[in-house]
């Protein structure tokens, strides 16, 4: 899980999109997030508490003096922050119980992360001139210094207007950080930039937030899927690889603040999805072993690590059919090698770690071990066919020295040990 005993804390202001945020909060707590939301009043005139309160399972947080809700369905967060009158609050205060008196501090005490979505002009020239009026302006200037977002929407004319983007600039100055909205359909029926940045975006933004940035500065070269060589104008030649590794190899290292570049021959949109919301990762189509080649080498000078995990196929005809191949036709076509990437462009290296992929049906050891000779690898991940197009693979790996032995993990874990072995070499 992504969050696993990480604390989100999440601001609402009244802007149109605040609807998309219950599901965005499902997803927070399906990875293992905890979710604090605080609501300003607007927002709530909009969306009811008890709805946040269903898919949050806390109360959101309002202000001191809000509706009671029954004690046996409020968190002990909720208990603080609900159903207290004014007097009820100096007397606790009377009696030394600072969780009252420091609502704004309590909710961030602890917290990962802190995002404010939608945000709202208002809330940005709030926080941008230091005016705390209520729970979320006032918990977002306490909360200086430690991971805070907004995630602006309004109207086009609003988002360009200079003062908001001076109000934008100054947060970013002293550290706060701005998820620029998109270009779309808004609320209103314009088409222009201003919409809320998209979940996925918002999503892997909180990831990469409570993520070591241990790969901060680092440029991360990947080569993902299958290459195809052309038979005739319809057919090709090629293999079963989904691309996922690579994929997950890219998302990973995104989270973990590399610049990441990625030559990807033709992958299935469930596999590219999988970088959906990371525009900073470069994906640079090609379809042939050639043109992998020639992508790859352009970028691999640069790189501090390239991990070859494309499935390059191996063979292509020698002669192209210009005109369609028919059944009655005898076919008997002569093949080549293609180029072999890694072999090449490892022999070229200087500074750069890499990293190989073998996937054998006999002697899988031995037989990544040879390549990883060969082609100066200084670590080979060995795998088997059997997890073609899985989110799993059983692989080992195989460097000079170790003793290697298979085991199974999801590719998103195993693209973490990858990426480790890379920074800890």
């Amino acid at each position: 899980m992504f969050f696993q005993g990480k604390k989100i804390v999440l601001g609402i202001t009244a802007g149109v999109a605040l609807y998309k945020m219950c599901d965005f909060i499902r997803q927070l707590r399906k990875e293992g997030a905890e979710v604090r939301v605080i609501l300003t009043e607007n927002a709530a005139k909009l969306v009811s508490r008890e709805l946040f309160y269903a898919v949050s399972g806390v109360l959101p947080a309002l202000s001191l003096f809000s509706e009671e809700i029954p004690d046996q369905e409020r968190s002990p967060e909720a208990t603080f922050l609900s159903g207290m009158t004014e007097g009820t609050v100096a007397l606790r205060q009377a009696q030394g119980d600072r969780s009252v008196a420091f609502p704004h501090l309590n909710l961030i005490r602890g917290a990962d992360a802190f995002l404010v979505a939608p945000a709202t002009a208002n809330i940005l020239g709030k926080v941008a001139n230091g005016i705390a009026d209520d729970l979320l302006s006032t918990a977002l200037i306490a909360g200086h210094g430690m991971s805070i977002f907004f995630a602006p929407a309004m109207n086009t004319r609003m988002w360009k207007n200079l003062i908001v983007k001076e109000n934008c600039r100054k947060l970013k100055k002293v550290g706060y950080h701005i998820i620029d909205p998109e270009e779309g359909e808004l609320a209103c029926g314009e088409i222009g930039e201003g919409r809320m940045a998209n979940l996925d975006r918002l999503f892997h933004e909180m990831v990469r937030a409570v993520t070591s940035q241990d790969f901060s500065g680092k440029k991360i070269l990947i080569t993902a899927g299958p290459t195809l060589e052309a038979i005739d104008p319809i057919r090709f030649f090629s293999n079963r690889s989904s691309g996922k590794m690579g994929y997950f190899l890219a998302q990973n290292a995104w989270h973990r603040g590399a610049d990441v570049t990625v030559v990807s021959g033709q992958v299935a949109e469930n596999v590219s999805n999988l970088v959906r919301g990371m525009p900073e990762v470069s994906i640079v189509s090609v379809k042939t072993a050639d043109e992998m080649y020639v992508a790859t080498k352009r970028f691999f000078p640069f790189c501090d690590a390239c991990i070859f995990s494309a499935a390059v196929t191996d063979f292509r005809p020698q002669g192209i059919s210009h005109s369609k191949l028919k059944k009655s036709t005898a076919f008997h076509p002569t093949f080549t090698k293609t180029v072999d990437i890694a072999e090449k462009l490892s022999l070229s290296k200087t500074h750069q770690k890499i990293i190989g992929f073998s996937l054998e049906t006999e002697n899988i050891i031995e037989n990544a071990r040879k390549k990883l000779k060969n082609k100066h690898f200084d670590m080979i991940v060995a795998n088997t066919p059997e997890t073609f197009g899985s989110d799993e693979i059983r692989c080992a790996f195989v460097t000079l020295t170790n003793k290697p032995s298979f085991h199974r993990f999801s590719k998103h874990t195993a693209a973490s040990k990858i990426l480790d072995f890379v920074i800890k070499s």
